[in-house]
């Protein structure tokens, strides 16, 4: 069948779309849509434009986006930024929306990793599907465009973020500067950076080697990891459970709210994940000067933005989610005289059960992990954690009261541990920014994670870990 206009006089054909647009194939169904598609070209044309038609209709008679009933093959949202509601990013978004299906309908088994990364070129892994504004790809710029299907290969973000799709439906988003390859349809490598997946049951066993020889096996969950921004690769499991396998054989189970470190291709350290509310700093009115949820304003303001009206030298999106914290916007000269604006933002975690369980170990230190950016020499950032009593008299405290100041419109890590004293009850965070020049540089803060870690100690035995993730005696 070569003539568009016979496709669609097809019944039977026009029947399978029209059911798979209302969301009502059967699986017999689907596999007939999807042979019917597979032998015929211009039967894909058809879908394609059906689909495109019914979303059109869909936007003109609700108005949104979101009335339509189509959904990417996605189990978990990721933290995208939101994208303008212009037209033309409408159109864009349709189109990644109707390339998906497309590729989804047509390759609709889940792939599982092969025993070694594939080093030569191969057929389309994975497909590019959402960039931030601001990203930046060091090379092959072409390639990297909203919907592109991508082969196996390097990618290098140099700035901002972007989002990919392989095709076991895996999705993987990466935060600038950073360096991934993708090495099959259900596998990658972190190189450097900062990046986060997001796997349906359909993609068990996603697979991610890190550049010390260890990897990442995901058992259906929601994790992220970062290997450039500390001595050593982070991991943080945030749903489900993943699988570390060391170099030496060796492997561990991370479960939702764990975090281990790594070096060397051993895990250092494990311990209990973010305790603070909202270290995102999500959700939140852009420019709206109120705390986030979970935090006080102890001195001065802070806004929450999303950056697209930051100033030149702050981050034009939030290193994590939809948007992040800005102070110290205040500051003015004053009869030439530099008048300083302090601002403080704080957050006490009383400690838990559990947390106070864990605390029993041996060696267990508190950390609080961050991005900042203070461009302005002038500025000051400073971060503190203090350990607090049953009565909340400090016990002990760590500060940074001056952070180094960050290239411009640039998320900068930052780390503060010390080791958890007896008697803590509650852990006091505080993030302070201290501007004194009057400038259109502010301080900023974003993804903000406090956490508990003890030495990792090697089991006397390998474990086996079983089909639902829990380990074999």
């Amino acid at each position: 069948m070569t003539d568009p206009l016979a496709i669609q006089r097809d019944a039977k054909f026009t029947e399978l779309v029209m059911r798979y647009l209302e969301g009502q194939l059967t699986e017999d169904q689907a596999d007939q849509l999807r042979e019917a598609m597979a032998a015929d070209p211009d039967r894909r044309q058809t879908f394609v434009l059906m689909c495109y038609e019914s979303r059109l209709l869909a936007e003109a008679t609700a108005g949104e986006v979101e009335s339509f009933k189509f959904k990417a093959p996605v189990d978990a949202p990721s933290p995208m930024p939101r994208r303008s509601r212009s037209v033309g990013v409408l159109i864009a978004a349709a189109l990644v929306v109707l390339a998906l299906t497309a590729w989804f309908v047509l390759s609709p088994e889940p792939q599982t990793p092969t025993a070694k990364p594939s080093t030569t070129s191969s057929p389309s892994v994975a497909m590019l599907t959402n960039l931030s504004a601001d990203a930046v790809f060091a090379e092959d710029r072409d390639r990297m465009q909203l919907g592109s299907e991508l082969t196996t290969g390097p990618i290098k973000l140099a700035a901002g973020r972007a989002q990919l799709m392989f095709k076991s439906a895996a999705v993987v988003d990466l935060a600038g500067p950073c360096e991934f390859e993708m090495t099959g349809p259900n596998r990658g490598r972190l190189a450097a950076g900062m990046l986060e997946a997001y796997v349906p049951e359909s993609a068990r066993g996603f697979t991610l080697d890190l550049p010390d020889g260890s990897r990442i096996i995901d058992l259906g969950t929601k994790f992220g990891i970062q290997t450039q921004d500390l001595e050593a690769p982070r991991v943080e499991v945030y749903d489900g459970s993943v699988r570390v396998e060391m170099v030496g054989g060796q492997s561990q189970i991370l479960l939702a709210g764990q975090a281990a470190q790594l070096a060397g291709g051993r895990l250092t350290s494990i311990g209990r994940s973010n305790l603070l509310v909202n270290g995102d700093f999500e959700p939140g009115d852009p420019d709206k000067p109120s705390p986030p949820q979970g935090w006080t304003v102890s001195q001065g303001d802070w806004w929450l933005t999303d950056g697209q009206n930051h100033a030149m030298a702050d981050p034009p999106s939030a290193r994590r989610g939809q948007s992040y914290v800005t102070a110290s916007r205040s500051a003015a000269e004053s009869g030439g005289r530099r008048s300083s604006a302090e601002s403080v933002l704080t957050q006490t975690v009383e400690l838990s059960a559990d947390d106070l369980a864990f605390a029993q170990q041996d060696g267990v230190k508190v950390e609080l992990h961050f991005f900042y950016c203070a461009a302005d020499p002038h500025d000051r950032a400073g971060v503190w954690i203090e350990l607090l009593d049953s009565s909340g008299a400090v016990l002990q405290s760590m500060t940074r009261d001056r952070l180094e100041t960050t290239a411009e419109a640039a998320w900068t890590p930052g780390q503060v541990s010390l080791p958890l004293v007896a008697g803590t009850r509650s852990i006091r965070v505080r993030l302070q920014a201290n501007r004194r020049k009057m400038n259109d540089t502010n301080v900023n803060f974003d993804h903000v994670r406090l956490t508990l870690s003890a030495p990792y100690v090697v089991a006397e035995r390998a474990t086996r870990p079983l089909s639902d993730g829990s380990q074999a005696p």
